[in-house]
């Protein structure tokens, strides 16, 4: 499962508030479903950095998600290049065929 972009999160709660719906008490319930989509290291880094003593919000996990995106993105445009590098060498077979006297 892919999750999605928080601006699309932003998007998708927007068009429900112009259309009346009650967003805003249903925090709880996008968190519980979202936080299902997170890989288990942003879960983890979300819930040490938010204020554990109070209910967390949707726009609290929001705006920690597009730090967390910035940062990676950051940190991926900063790493150096990885170059593959394989080592071939060359050997003359030692065995011979079981079924011919001849060497491979």
């Amino acid at each position: 499962m892919d999750l999605p972009t928080f601006t699309d999160i932003k998007q998708n709660l927007a068009a429900l508030k112009n259309l009346d719906e009650p967003v805003n008490s249903w925090d709880s319930l996008l968190l519980c479903i979202l936080y299902k989509k997170l890989d288990v290291l942003t879960n983890r880094a979300f819930q040490m950095e938010r204020d554990s003593s109070a209910m967390p919000t949707i726009d609290e996990f929001l705006s920690f998600l597009e730090r967390r995106s910035l940062s990676l993105e950051n940190t991926d445009s900063q790493r150096p290049s990885q170059r593959v590098v394989s080592n071939v060498a060359a050997t003359t077979p030692t065995s011979t065929c079981l079924y011919c006297p001849a060497s491979i």
